[in-house]
């Protein structure tokens, strides 16, 4: 799983590294979501920042989200309000 996300890291790495070629370049983010049938999602980001001082900032993460309950088994966290 690590080796299929650095590649992945670096298409994005790729992406932005083109966006940089443009005229006026300041700033570019890629980003890849990807959700699982169980909920999880998994988001792997990369930035590249042009300060114009001749310094380029360049920053990625990735992470996982736990998978989100189904609406069926959030119905039993329901409470109910019991006035007599």
């Amino acid at each position: 799983m690590k080796f299929l996300i650095e590649q992945i890291n670096g298409l994005l790495q790729q992406a932005n590294t083109l966006a940089e070629t443009l005229d006026n370049f300041k700033a570019s983010k890629a980003s890849v979501t990807i959700e699982c049938t169980d909920g999880k999602e998994l988001v792997i980001n990369d930035s590249l920042h042009d300060y114009g001082d001749g310094t380029i900032g360049e920053g990625s993460s990735a992470h996982v989200t736990p998978p989100r309950s189904r609406l069926i088994d959030q119905l039993g966290a329901i409470k109910t309000n019991v006035w007599f």
